[in-house]
């Protein structure tokens, strides 16, 4: 940071921020500002051509919000720009709507104290508002702006025949690929459950892909034990690799993970699988996914627990700490054959 300039964050992001300039003693040299001090409203303005959507992740998030980018450019003639981290840049290339990227570790203007976003921008903040809640998150995003016009409530993204030449671990409709960790352990699901399943449905398929990084520690175990050639692990370095693999697979089985809503996005079949909370949070208006609840004997089910902060953790934790007990084939004893059921039905 230098003097005189300008950074825009979430709210989240900024209560960090400012508890760690505090400890380091460099709190003095920075002011920090109510978002309220460069906008007027933290709703959609009519007159403002710009807006500023800001959030610092995760994956899935941001492709939700392709569709809130969708309405503005489409159906209300605004330039929306995303201020979020610099890793997911590739991600807005994908976009249906002409969406600008502001990497939010750069400041948004330089060398002016007074500087102000009134004349000309709006701001839509989502950071914390999509976790903590019951609701569809399209519901949520809509509210901001006071519409009802639920066409928009499924990502929108391209995926035209030029990015199916682009290299992949996966040729074009080839195979499964699996994503089954979640960012939060709370909304995993274990592959031993998922893989039994698949073999117990008696599918014919012909690969069945998992990113490596998308293992537990629990899931490499399970695979170092079983000998299987249609198993395939791969790696994606870059996030345009990982989403170019979702893009291609034949099918995705996935839980609430950026993958699931990346394929509805570009409109190509996928299987969502819901415990903790149900798929209708996510779901409901999607086209291209079939979405399943899983069910358990877990009194706290459903729970609605979807982040990652220690407090918020499920209740029902015994002595594991990669899945909720609801998707765990330790505690929840019926989920592969619930899981078998809606393979031989439905892969």
């Amino acid at each position: 940071m230098k003097r005189k300039e300008i950074y825009l964050f979430s709210e989240s992001v900024t209560h960090e921020l400012t508890t760690v300039l505090k400890r380091d003693h460099l709190l003095q040299n920075i002011e920090v500002k109510d978002i309220s001090y460069f906008f007027k409203s933290f709703l959609l303005d009519a007159d403002k051509k710009n807006v500023f959507i800001i959030r610092s992740g995760g994956i899935g998030d941001l492709i939700a919000l392709s569709s809130l980018a969708l309405f503005l450019t489409q159906e209300k003639g605004k330039q929306v720009t995303f201020i979020t981290q610099p890793k997911y840049k590739a991600l807005f290339s994908w976009f249906t709507a002409p969406v600008k990227f502001h990497d939010y570790m750069k400041p948004v203007a330089k060398n002016t104290i007074e500087f102000k976003f009134n004349k000309n921008r709006s701001q839509l903040n989502f950071e914390g508002k999509i976790e903590n809640t019951t609701d569809n998150w399209f519901h949520i995003f809509y509210k901001y702006i006071d519409t009802q016009n639920f066409d928009f409530g499924r990502p929108y993204l391209c995926f035209d025949d030029k990015t199916k030449n682009q290299p992949s671990n996966i040729p074009f409709n080839n195979g499964i690929l699996l994503t089954l960790k979640a960012t939060a352990n709370i909304r995993s699901i274990q592959l031993e459950a998922v893989y039994t399943a698949i073999t117990q449905s008696n599918n014919t398929i012909e690969k069945i892909y998992v990113h490596e990084s998308n293992l537990s520690a629990d899931d490499k175990k399970f695979i170092a034990g079983i000998i299987d050639s249609r198993l395939q692990i791969i790696q994606a370095k870059r996030l345009n690799e990982f989403l170019l693999d979702v893009a291609n697979a034949r099918q995705v089985i996935s839980t609430d993970t950026g993958a699931l809503h990346f394929r509805e996005g570009i409109e190509r079949k996928a299987i969502g699988l819901y415990a903790p909370f149900s798929a209708e949070c996510r779901t409901q208006y999607y086209k291209h996914t079939q979405s399943f609840n899983l069910q358990s004997n877990c009194a706290y089910q459903p729970c609605f627990k979807h982040c990652r902060r220690p407090t918020e953790k499920c209740k029902g934790y015994i002595d594991n700490i990669n899945y909720p007990p609801c998707t765990d084939i330790k505690h929840n004893t019926a989920i592969v054959k619930q899981l078998t059921d809606i393979f031989i039905n439905h892969l």
